[in-house]
């Protein structure tokens, strides 16, 4: 189970017997405790955790709150056992007391200390912390604990940098050679990686009291990536240093000028000249050249050849960033290449502050890699204002033009400004197709202006900013379903709603009203005075009007003189029979229906008479698509298949 607690108090419970645990709060057998606040205050446990135990691979997360007062014979705060303890922000332990570990005791499992405070506690060892030789404890940010940190594991473990600079008194009593225990000394910054002090590498020094002082070595690595330069004094690219090493600048390279040593193979960032306290641990540099000879010299590297060789140099889960000048905007393949499959982002930039970014686990191994032009023209006017206007109408959009034809071969995410007075709203992407646009993909854009879109493939583009996305909100409709673009379409256009906020129930009934309603929306909702003659009708049903609109112009009959069964499932020949007459109405062509004959279709006489001129102009105008050799004119149209008549028919049919 789940425990969160933000607030209140757990105070003054107790629990009694040999082996019994958690005073305050048991969290036990895969379970989760998360404390962001409140506090667990003077309780007890007869022999774990007087605060809290969180025993059998389970996790205590805590965030904020106190732990005060507590008792227990291990961990008067808290004790871990099998588990993992996650202690950061403003959380404090303070006050418990316990034979070993006043505050927190490591029994088996992980003590994760990054933020917060252990004070004040009372142990006979321990007195902040105590971990046995099963426990592991992990410090890293700037945690505060007063007392002793009593280490029985082997190896001691913690990670860094710490950012504190509170010393921490380390003792041991076992597995050690020293028996008067530990004063470690810790800067304000330790290695990043994890290391244990029992290791050769570290210095011990014995003072006067008996005490041992662990100090910091100069046993890391330094190493030097010249990139076909050399190194004048001596050529050494690899050596250890302390705090203070000076990097060397007699580098040398034949047509290049030397601009100094970077932390990252991308070159951002500045360039170091020094180790720092922040900067102990292995460290590797890159040199960065400028080419200052093309003739008789290196001749000048393009940049796909920069690129391939930035990423080449790469770590894993590095940036290489590019920049590409107007005019000169083409990456060869060798790039991609380079970059396929790697645990590294490149990052295109261009002018006018657009940019690409793809990771290289994106790009699939089987893709068809080739040159790609990477050029991206804004607010351009390739598609016709017609098609703008009639999509968006009153809606900003801006247009977009991508230099490279067809596909990519896998996916690109374009970072383009849309300006600062359009953040927090959406910029919804469509590709522009065949004389229509299509939906893409949406983002909401930032306060920076800038919106992120993912790209498969270059053409025609428009970004539609709305205040809302135009992406398919019906989790019941897959994009590979048969219907998704006829249910993206209806949605898009305002023909067709959902059943609920995320559903669209494709396979659900679409009635005769709902079909009413429809045409009555896509003819603009007019209002009409006529006399319902239908009995089943209600005044003010939401489907009222379109019925009254519908039947006064002739576009309904009813399923009898004063019955129009609004609710009744609508079959395909009535549905094809209500767009015919509206088609009809509206000045459409319906000529495709006098040459078509629909007696190929084993159910053609299957049709009611009065629906068959309809039938022919429907299938003739391809509104209707029989199911193999059957029209079934008489079974109930589905809501998808419904979206899919009003498609057709809308661009096709009734456009014509």
């Amino acid at each position: 189970g789940t425990f969160n607690m933000d607030g209140g108090s757990i105070v003054g419970n107790a629990t009694y017997g040999w082996l019994s645990g958690g005073g305050g709060v048991y969290v036990y057998d895969g379970s989760t405790f998360n404390m962001s606040g409140g506090s667990i205050v003077g309780n007890t446990a007869g022999y774990y955790g007087g605060g809290v135990d969180v025993c059998d691979v389970s996790t205590f997360n805590m965030s904020g709150g106190s732990i005060v007062g507590n008792t227990a014979d291990s961990g008067g705060g808290v004790i871990v056992i099998g588990s993992a303890f996650n202690m950061s922000g403003d959380a404090s332990i303070s006050g418990n007391t316990a034979t070993d570990g006043g505050g927190v005791y490591v029994e088996s499992g992980m003590f994760n200390m990054s933020g917060g405070s252990i004070s004040k506690n009372t142990a006979s060892s321990g007195v902040g912390v105590f971990v046995t030789s099963r426990g592991r404890l992990w410090l890293s940010g700037a945690p505060v604990i007063e007392g002793d940190i009593r280490l029985d594991s082997k190896p001691i473990e913690i990670t860094g940098p710490l950012t504190g600079s509170t010393p921490f008194l380390v003792t041991n009593v076992t597995n050690r050679t020293f028996t008067s225990g530990w004063d470690t000394y810790m800067p304000e910054a330790i290695p990043a990686e994890f290391f244990t002090v029992s290791e050769i590498g570290y210095s011990f020094e014995l003072d006067g009291y008996g005490e041992v002082y662990a100090r910091y070595p100069g046993i890391f690595t330094v190493t030097l990536n010249t990139d076909g330069g050399t190194i004048s004094s001596g050529g050494v690219t690899s050596y250890t240093y302390d705090v203070g090493a000076v990097l060397p600048t007699d580098v040398e390279r034949s047509g290049y000028r030397f601009d100094g040593w970077y932390a990252n193979a991308d070159f951002s960032g500045e360039p170091v000249t020094e180790i720092t306290a922040a900067d102990y641990g292995d460290k590797e540099f890159w040199a960065k050249w400028t080419v200052i000879s093309s003739g008789g010299g290196t001749p000048a590297k393009t940049p796909s050849q920069q690129a391939a060789d930035r990423i080449e140099r790469a770590k894993d889960g590095a940036t290489v960033e590019i920049t590409l000048k107007t005019g000169q905007t083409k990456l060869d393949k060798e790039v991609f290449e380079a970059l396929a499959g790697r645990d590294v982002t490149l990052e295109i930039n261009l002018p006018g502050g657009v940019a690409w970014t793809v990771n290289g686990q994106d790009i699939p191994a089987d893709a068809n890699l080739t040159d790609l032009d990477m050029g991206v023209s804004m607010n351009t006017s390739t598609i016709p204002v017609d098609i703008i206007n009639a999509f968006t109408g009153e809606i900003s959009t801006v247009q977009l033009s991508l230099a490279h034809e067809g596909a990519f071969g896998f996916t690109l995410t374009l970072s383009a400004p849309l300006g600062r007075e359009h953040a927090d709203l959406w910029a919804n992407l469509y590709h522009y197709d065949a004389g229509a646009l299509k939906f893409q993909t949406a983002a909401r854009i930032g306060a920076d202006g800038m919106a992120s879109l993912k790209f498969t493939h270059a053409s025609a583009y428009a970004i539609v900013i709305d205040d809302h996305s135009h992406a398919l909100p019906f989790t019941d409709a897959a994009a590979d379903a048969w219907y998704y673009d006829a249910v993206d379409y209806v949605y898009q256009n305002g023909l067709m709603t959902g059943t609920s906020a995320t559903t669209f129930a494709p396979d659900g009934t679409m009635t005769r009203a709902m079909l009413v309603t429809i045409l009555h929306r896509q003819a603009g909702a007019p209002q009409v005075n006529y006399a319902l003659p239908f009995d089943d009708v209600a005044e003010g049903a939401w489907y009222s009007e379109a019925v009254r609109w519908a039947a006064s112009e002739g576009i309904v009959t009813g399923t009898s003189a004063t019955a129009f069964e609004p609710n009744a499932p609508i079959t395909r020949e009535q549905f094809a029979a209500i767009l015919y007459r509206y088609a009809q109405k509206t000045g459409a062509d319906v000529s495709a229906g006098e040459d078509t004959n629909i007696l190929s279709y084993a159910d053609a006489l299957d049709v009611s008479e009065y629906a068959v001129p309809a039938m022919q102009w429907a299938c003739g105008a391809g509104v209707i698509q029989g199911s193999g050799a059957n029209l079934n004119p008489k079974d109930g149209a589905t809501r998808a298949e419904a979206a899919a008549m009003l498609m057709r028919f809308c661009e096709g049919a009734h456009n014509a």
